[in-house]
């Protein structure tokens, strides 16, 4: 019998954007990291750090990319034969030089919090053959080899998604009207969903976009706050605990998903993805 052997790694969100940041150990040098499932590429790390990293090779190409606010970002590519992390095996994964991308909203005139443009991102293609657990209310995420799927027990409900190639995992939801489809992002500290799929009663109702913004808006309230729309879960097996996603204009035509679920949502329910065998599963936290 082959045991399977996982890790488990504290969380922790930053203070004003609740973004969650975790420490790997890679190769023997604990780093801290951003965790961003939205993330199709495994690894952002800086150029200098890719250039350092053993059995490294450069892409002859670049990669182009577009965020929330509509910035296309060019980054050049690389491929990393092999990695130890935290004592368990990573080969083959494609990495990216980091650059600062993302989107923001402050609910006072004061500026935006951004995100720390120096701090490596991970994204999901990294735990392509592990299993990863997602549980932000315990502030905590859990890798492990993907020898047990079999054994997870029965609190866990298989829930169906899908894989969109350039934008991830993306679930259903429904406002008990229609449905919409999401993207798992633990880069987004708020669930949003964009404004022209709402039924018209959202869209005939004053707009009021968030100062200081382009591109994509926040639709505010008469104080300023996001205005937001009640969503939950389509699966009936899963007990409805509802999400208040925000409501979000002008978003670039390129994303095609509906919105994000982020942060708020991963509170709330705890979520099991295995890749490898393209399952996942969902946990009330509460």
């Amino acid at each position: 019998m082959v045991m399977a052997k996982e890790i488990v790694l504290p969380v922790t969100f930053t203070k004003d954007t609740h973004i969650a940041k975790v420490v790997l150990n890679i190769n023997g040098k604990p780093s801290q990291f951003q965790l961003d499932t939205g993330s199709q590429t495994a690894l952002h790390l800086p150029l200098n750090t890719l250039q350092q990293l053993p059995d490294t090779t450069k892409n002859q190409n670049t990669n182009k990319s577009l965020d929330l606010s509509g910035k296309i970002n060019k980054t050049q590519k690389f491929q990393i034969k092999h990695l130890d992390i935290n004592g368990l095996n990573f080969d083959n994964i494609y990495a990216e030089e980091l650059k600062p991308w993302g989107w923001s909203y402050s609910s006072t005139e004061e500026q935006a919090p951004a995100p720390d443009d120096n701090l490596p991102v991970i994204g999901l293609p990294l735990f392509q053959n592990h299993i990863l657990t997602l549980d932000f209310a315990h502030k905590k995420i859990i890798i492990d080899d993907g020898k047990d799927s079999a054994q997870i027990n029965q609190q866990w409900i298989a829930f169906p998604y899908k894989i969109h190639p350039k934008e991830g995992i993306v679930i259903n939801l429904t406002d008990q009207k229609k449905p919409y489809s999401l993207v798992l992002d633990t880069g987004a500290s708020m669930s949003f969903i964009k404004g022209k799929l709402l039924p018209a009663a959202f869209n005939n109702s004053n707009k009021t976009p968030a100062a200081k913004s382009e591109g994509a808006t926040l639709r505010l309230n008469k104080k300023g706050n996001p205005q937001t729309v009640k969503i939950i879960l389509t699966n009936p097996f899963v007990r409805k605990i509802p999400i208040r996603a925000a409501i979000m204009d002008g978003m670039p035509e390129q994303f095609e998903s509906d919105g994000l679920l982020g942060v708020d949502f991963l509170k709330k329910y705890s979520v099991k993805i295995d890749q490898k065998n393209q399952q996942l599963w969902i946990k009330p936290v509460f």
